[in-house]
């Protein structure tokens, strides 16, 4: 009987410690099955979805602002780490596929990379968020920011703060920082004020529909038709040579200082141009 008494009290301990996370993993779900978290949650996938990678049209993307609203109507720090998680999913869902052609791998791990580019801006959304609405709204310009940089910005490729360049275009600085304002003032607590500056982005948006972005001087972007990926395996060295010679060319018949390119088209860097 005394030698069982130790084992007895590990398995009591790791039966409470589990009891313990299944307490608060019920906690975090009974957070999430409220009407006002649900509806920010569907909200974000549909942002996510309509903005990026949809066929709408392009100017949809100056809604994605309004997802700092969703943001900040939530009652629970982790519900609003979860909305910036799901709206970044939502708006990346190509990489699925994508990362598998583009690794030669399978679609299973197109998926956990895909998923795992969501953790970072779930931090962000998790660590930027207060229970107290004005300081939760204050934060706004602090979570927009992190979002651009480095970890975040690594996979925070659907920043909401692109909207400025439908809502404001041109304005240059003073565009982000008018969209920041208008976050912030979107997620004010006032319904009436709220319509009204909804109204007035939807006016904005349509209005700067037809506006065109003067190209850079000196500045020429050149689209291939190169199906590339980095795998080694199926690497065609032949092929890449030629590849090489006709961007070349592409190169000297344009009058352009700066030319861009897609990203990988030059191919392995141990192969000069």
């Amino acid at each position: 009987m005394i030698s069982d008494q130790p084992h007895f009290n590990r398995t009591f301990i790791a039966l409470r410690f589990l009891n313990r996370i299944i307490t608060a993993l019920l906690s975090q779900i009974r957070e999430l099955i409220t009407s006002k978290n649900l509806i920010s949650i569907f909200g974000a996938v549909v942002l996510g979805v309509i903005c990026w990678g949809s066929n709408l049209p392009s100017w949809i993307q100056g809604l994605s602002i309004l997802l700092q609203v969703l943001w900040c109507a939530v009652d629970s720090r982790f519900v609003a780490g979860l909305i910036m998680m799901i709206y970044s999913l939502a708006a990346s869902r190509g990489l699925i596929a994508g990362i598998a052609t583009f690794f030669d791998t399978n679609i299973f791990n197109g998926f956990a990379l895909w998923f795992a580019s969501g953790i970072l801006p779930f931090c962000a959304g998790w660590i930027c968020w207060d229970v107290n609405s004005t300081k939760c709204i204050l934060m706004i310009p602090v979570l927009l920011i992190v979002y651009i940089l480095p970890p975040v910005g690594l996979v925070g490729w659907a920043n909401p703060i692109t909207a400025a360049g439908w809502i404001f275009p041109g304005w240059s600085w003073f565009g982000l920082i008018a969209c920041m304002v208008l976050a912030m003032s979107l997620s004010y607590g006032q319904p009436i004020i709220n319509t009204c500056l909804a109204a007035i982005v939807g006016l904005l948006i349509g209005s700067n529909t037809s506006y065109e972005i003067a190209k850079p001087n000196g500045w020429e972007g050149h689209n291939t038709r190169y199906h590339l990926g980095i795998s080694e395996s199926k690497r065609d060295v032949l092929a890449e040579y030629q590849r090489h010679i006709e961007l070349q060319q592409i190169a000297i018949n344009s009058k352009a200082n700066v030319q861009l390119f897609p990203e990988t088209v030059g191919g392995g860097v141990e192969f000069p141009s």
